[in-house]
């Protein structure tokens, strides 16, 4: 244990990427560990990826990654401030649907409040919002973007659990469309109103 605690510490170090230090770190270890041999862990990997549940991960992944290259979450969010931005702090309520929507599509919420951090931030302190809101908003956004179907997260729960997925994804239904309940009372009183 030692042995991969120095080596994993001496590959951070260097600088080398998070993947090949976890990746090299195990493999040194699988090699000098006597309870383990080669055959057993790549026969445990691959019965893990064989599961075809886990087939919509890489493509939510790419859905995220084709709205970032084509603009779309742009569209997505002007839209949003067009329906919803003329109420009483409405940019803030139009950032929080268009990063609800957004992290529905990506099914990550890490995705969408990068994507918003990068879109919506800056824009709501040009209209005079406090960053501490700003930021709240769209972190907001997040916590509640990671339960609504189809969501990348209920489907690693619902793999690693043996938990019907589509039972989570129903479960995820009813907090995640009570995505109001996050805004916080003193919007009617917000800048950009």
């Amino acid at each position: 244990m030692a042995l991969l605690g120095s080596l994993f510490t001496v590959l951070l170090v260097l600088g080398l990427p998070i993947a090949i230090v976890l990746a090299g770190a195990s493999m040194v270890f699988i090699f000098y560990d006597p309870m383990l041999s080669e055959a057993t862990v790549f026969r445990s990997f691959f019965n893990f990826l064989s599961k075809y549940t886990l087939m919509a991960v890489p493509f939510f992944i790419f859905a995220g990654f084709l709205m970032e290259r084509t603009g779309l979450i742009a569209k997505l969010f002007r839209l949003a401030d067009a329906l919803i931005g003329w109420v009483p702090g409405g940019f803030g309520f139009a950032t929080l649907l268009a990063a609800v929507v957004f992290g529905a599509i990506s099914g990550s919420s890490t995705a969408m409040a990068a994507a918003m951090g990068v879109i919506a931030f800056p824009e709501m302190r040009r209209r005079g919002y406090p960053a501490w809101l700003a930021a709240g908003v769209i972190a907001s956004g997040g916590g509640i973007a990671i339960l609504i179907p189809p969501s990348i997260l209920l489907i690693l729960y619902g793999v690693l659990t043996e938990t019907s997925i589509v039972s989570l994804f129903f479960a995820g239904v009813v907090p995640g469309s009570c995505w109001r309940s996050a805004m916080p009372s003193c919007w009617c009183s917000s800048p950009g109103t």
